[in-house]
């Protein structure tokens, strides 16, 4: 007997023979990939650690943990971007990062991963899995050297919904499902894609249960959307659209008819893909990853079908596809890049923590993006390292060409205090602005350097604050002011309608350009902290221009 599971029909593999001989024979490899799978994956990521591969996502997964386990959950960060919802990450990984370490938080999600993954194929492939098995379990090395790791943990919660809501396991398939889009916003709109492909192949009583399923697993990636909308657009290359339309279409085509789920989630995955280039968001170029981690297992398995032999070939094309991005990880491993080590940021923090006045310090992006994590925690960046708040915040950087004029306005009206250029490799979106700081600039002094680093002073920037007030104190989840005389004070970080005064007479505003108006009362300390038990202090009057 069959019943209608993840990739459409599935059950017991229809053996032919029923001998006990024949069910061992089967059996027997299928209980050893069930073992191998999590060792596999669970020595990918002990080498991973073990070599220190860290790619350019591991510095503010770093920053984050460090965040939280200094401040909890943090619904608001001073420290990158002007200011910043703190969950356009994840919500839930940096607490799990916290508490077992990165690369502790990466082997559980890849040792999670590889069984629910195993678990799947033996369910619907049987002994034509294994192969599969294994591509998969060996490929949780990618995310974990990149740094996507709330990704990885998101992948691993929705893989374990999949098996659970597969056995019929309802509580722990909507709590596995909920955590999922928690842990990565892109991992959700994976899994509820996957449900709603199962659901429209299920009859009418199983298709409510998993569509009910799949608005569990959506509503977190909603209401982080509605709720924290500040993010910009991630990139999407045409040759990643093209491979993921192209894997889609060879997939849905070679698929067997009995399961149809998979062949249906396909074509919803090639129609959502062209959609997401065609619409610029902040999903972009990451609804590519579906294809990378998967497509390579899927194809290894669909090859075991007589007359579809001929896929093996592009197993490999993909697992290079999949295996690139970890090499500049690889790379910085190897010491080519100092700047993955702490120290190589000392005497630049030391610097700027000893110039008496709390400022904004610009970095332009290294390729590691390690000062996110080890300059944030000490001086605030005017930038930080999240690509969608970067595009959207910063679009000069990402365009056809950057003039010392816009640069400049672009200093003075962040706030930016010291601009800070590294002796590393960059990232492509600080090629622009190296040069602007190379050919020397009237508004810049150069003020410090030593064998990596040199710094110049924003000879005309306002700092954080105009008006009658200075800032003493600057934390990732609040600010305290120290107001002169009654007045308006313009504070250069960005507005959120979380703020609340915590002390001090005075009261909260926006500025026409979203930066925070602070009108005090009287003088003397006001703090500032961020609450979703909001307290009535907002000013009761218009915005105002930033002047």
């Amino acid at each position: 007997m069959t019943r209608t599971g993840l990739f459409g029909q599935s059950g017991p593999p229809d053996f032919s023979s029923g001998t006990r001989a024949a069910v061992l024979r089967v059996t027997r490899p299928l209980a050893l990939t069930s073992f191998w799978a999590p060792v596999i994956a669970a020595s990918g990521v002990a080498m991973v650690w073990a070599f220190g591969f860290r790619g350019p996502d591991v510095p503010a997964q770093m920053y984050l943990s460090q965040l939280f386990h200094s401040h909890g959950w943090v619904l608001w960060n001073n420290a990158w971007y002007g200011g910043h919802y703190g969950f356009s990450y994840s919500v839930l990984f940096p607490a799990l990062g916290s508490m077992i370490g990165l690369y502790g938080a990466a082997l559980v999600c890849a040792v999670a991963s590889a069984w629910a993954f195993e678990r799947l194929m033996v369910a619907h492939f049987g002994r034509a899995g294994t192969l599969a098995v294994v591509l998969f379990a060996a490929g949780t090395i990618v995310p974990a050297a990149i740094g996507q790791l709330p990704f990885l943990a998101g992948e691993a919660a929705g893989l374990l919904a999949l098996v659970a809501a597969h056995r019929d396991h309802r509580i722990l398939a909507v709590a596995l499902a909920a955590s999922c889009g928690l842990f990565s916003e892109v991992a959700g709109v994976f899994l509820v894609l996957a449900l709603v492909a199962w659901g429209l192949t299920s009859d009418p009583a199983g298709r409510r249960r998993i569509f009910m399923l799949a608005g569990v697993a959506a509503l977190p990636v909603a209401v982080l959307s509605l709720t924290l909308p500040r993010l910009g657009p991630f990139p999407f290359r045409g040759p990643d659209l093209a491979l993921v339309v192209a894997f889609c279409a060879v997939g849905a085509l070679a698929v067997p008819s009995r399961h149809r789920a998979l062949r249906i989630g396909l074509v919803l995955y090639g129609i959502a893909a062209i959609v997401v280039f065609v619409v610029p968001n902040p999903l972009g170029g990451n609804v590519g990853r579906l294809a990378a981690y998967f497509a390579p297992p899927l194809l290894a398995v669909l090859a075991t079908v007589p007359g579809r032999r001929v896929l093996a070939v592009f197993v490999l094309p993909l697992l290079l596809w999949q295996w690139v991005p970890s090499v500049s990880s690889i790379s910085a491993a190897t010491g080519s890049d100092p700047s993955v080590s702490r120290s190589y940021y000392t005497p630049l923090v030391d610097y700027l923590t000893h110039q008496g006045v709390i400022g904004r310090v610009e970095i332009p992006f290294t390729r590691s993006h390690w000062e996110a994590a080890y300059v944030a925690p000490s001086v605030p960046l005017a930038r930080g390292w999240v690509r969608q708040l970067d595009t959207l915040d910063n679009p000069l950087f990402y365009g056809d060409s950057l003039t010392s004029s816009q640069y400049h306005d672009w200093l003075v009206t962040n706030g930016v205090t010291w601009v800070a250029l590294a002796d590393v490799p960059l990232d492509y979106s600080a090629m622009a602005e190296a040069r602007v700081l190379k050919a020397g600039q009237s508004y810049l002094q150069p003020v410090w350097h030593d064998a990596h680093w040199r710094v110049w002073k924003v000879t005309d920037s306002p700092g954080l604050v105009s008006g009658p007030a200075t800032v003493t104190s600057l934390q990732a989840n609040r600010v305290t002011l120290d107001a002169t005389a009654p007045g308006t004070v313009l504070l250069r970080i960005r507005y959120t309608s979380l703020w609340t005064v915590k002390s001090g007479s005075a009261c909260v505003a926006t500025t026409n350009d979203g930066w925070t108006r602070v009108v005090v009362a009287h003088p003397g300390p006001v703090e500032l902290t961020t609450s979703l038990l909001h307290t009535a202090t907002d000013c009761d009057v218009p915005a105002a221009p930033s002047g």
